[in-house]
């Protein structure tokens, strides 16, 4: 297929958006981005990295009175966009260690993270993960671009 030379900028005027219309935009991209027509991929993976790179910090996180330590520590570093080194039990109690980027945690007791060693989303008990201490290190992708792509992932999955 024969590429189209680059258009230039089109000149919209600065546009602003609330938290919401973002989250919308980055998942809509990175559904786009998943195409294999590269005339609508790779301007939507253009466009997800220009909003990445904009995006203002994540909010500080606040300790709320009814976060366990684990949820502290793990809010903390989603705010921090910081790695996470868990010490992870799974279902058959095969303790393992685990470097993850948190995502979010769920209603339903689990962290959703992207895991290093499985390359991948994954879910992770609370009630499993024995320990949990930020590495320090930043984690190479924005949480907000990392959940539009778990979110993807889901809506691939269940949908």
């Amino acid at each position: 297929m024969a590429r189209r030379a680059a258009a230039p900028p089109a000149g919209l005027p600065a546009l602003a958006f609330t938290e919401a219309e973002i989250d919308a935009l980055l998942l809509g991209l990175t559904m786009v981005a998943t195409s294999e027509d590269e005339e609508v991929s790779e301007p939507a993976l253009a466009a997800r990295r220009r909003i990445a790179e904009a995006l203002p910090p994540e909010p500080a996180y606040r300790p709320r009175r009814s976060d366990t330590p684990l949820e502290r520590t793990l809010r903390a570093a989603m705010a921090a966009e910081q790695r996470l080194r868990l010490r992870y039990t799974d279902g058959k109690g095969v303790a393992t260690d685990r470097v993850v980027w948190p995502v979010a945690l769920t209603g339903d007791g689990m962290l959703a993270a992207w895991c290093e060693a499985r390359e991948d989303f994954r879910h992770f008990r609370l009630d499993r993960i024995a320990t949990a201490e930020t590495t320090g290190e930043r984690c190479p992708s924005r949480r907000r671009v990392l959940k539009a792509a778990w979110v993807h992932q889901v809506m691939e999955r269940d949908g």
